[in-house]
């Protein structure tokens, strides 16, 4: 059965209508907000040497990133929502801070979080939430995070 003409524009139509909305609303910020800022130096993964820490903001996405053992690894999280995982101001502060004790807040320590001493972890502040920590799970080598 062949399909008349008319039917196949307006298909055509709709999905470029479709498209073009969903590249508006996923649209990104202007670049100068989103460039990497440093935020501090520390070990946060336990093998003696300093990574460099950074921060951006882009849009209603924060992310933290370091290089670690020669490959940069970041952590994204959502900005401005009730995520758990998330920060639910928009006004942010980040440091890199000795690690703090999670048994205090939690109970127990979360999944593969390693008790180093001389090790520091990456705190997410928003004034409205209780702040994320961010740390480094040697097992799995990537960032994790908790909080209350």
């Amino acid at each position: 059965m062949a399909k008349k003409p008319h039917m196949t524009a307006r298909v055509a139509l709709g999905a470029l209508a479709l498209c073009g909305m969903a590249h508006i609303a996923n649209a990104a910020p202007p670049a100068t907000s989103c460039q990497w800022k440093v935020i501090g130096t520390a070990d946060l993964n336990g093998d003696g040497k300093v990574q460099r820490v950074e921060m951006r903001t882009c849009g209603h996405k924060g992310s933290v990133r370091a290089t670690i053992n020669g490959q940069t690894r970041s952590f994204e999280f959502p900005i401005g929502t009730q995520d758990q995982f998330g920060v639910c101001g928009v006004n942010l502060s980040a440091s890199v801070e000795p690690k703090s004790d999670p048994r205090d807040a939690l109970g127990t320590y979360p999944p593969g979080y390693d008790t180093c001493l001389n090790c520091a972890e990456i705190i997410i502040r928003d004034g409205d939430c209780d702040a994320l920590h961010i740390y480094w799970r040697k097992d799995t080598k990537s960032f994790h995070w908790w909080r209350l």
